[in-house]
Formats: C-alpha cells, structure tokens, sequence
C-alpha cells in the first residue's frame, strides 16, 4: 500500500465498519439506559404538578403572612403610641418592686 499514511491504515477498517459485538453491546446499553430513564421519566412527570401546587400554595402562604405581620406591626404601633402604654408600664415597675421586696423578707 504505497502513498498510504502509516498512522492511519490501521483505523480505517475500523471507522468503516464496526464489529458485531460492539453492535450488540450498544444496542444492550441503549436498551439498559432506557429501562432506568423510562421510570425517572415517569416520576418527574408525576412529580411536576405538584411541585407547581406546592409552589403555588407557599406563595400564598407567604403573602397571608406578611399580611399578617403588617397587622401585628399596627397593633404593635397602636400599642407603642397609647396612652395606656405609660400607666401599664409603671404597673409592671411596681409589681417588680412588690416582687423583690416580698422575696427579701
């Protein structure tokens, strides 16, 4: 085989046609990955629905809380600015007092 390239005379026969046992192998493998894919396959489609509704429902959730704390930050801010405020903390002053003084004796 003059004029032919040394590197490459020995992969032409195997570019050109493969040996049966290695067809067999693939098909073997193809037919492996499909019946592990084919399951996945099936759960993800399962599973997605309802990853959408969970999605769905936490959002919600977080919306009706951070209603929720925007409420309790007004009844807070009411409570913070009331004019009850003043005597129920003096109240609290006092029965600390009482407490100490009863614990001492």
């Amino acid at each position: 085989m003059e004029g032919e390239d040394p590197g490459q005379s020995s992969t032409q026969g195997l570019g050109a046609q493969r040996p049966s046992w290695m067809d067999s192998m693939m098909t073997e493998l193809s037919q492996r990955m499909e019946s592990v894919l084919q399951p996945i396959h099936c759960i993800v489609n399962d599973i997605s629905p309802h990853l959408t509704t969970l999605e769905q429902n936490v959002a919600h959730m977080d919306i009706g809380w951070k209603k929720e704390v925007a409420a309790l930050k007004e009844v807070l801010k009411g409570v913070a600015t009331s004019a009850e405020l003043f005597p129920l903390t003096e109240r609290v002053v006092l029965i600390k007092e009482h407490l100490r003084q009863s614990v001492t004796f």
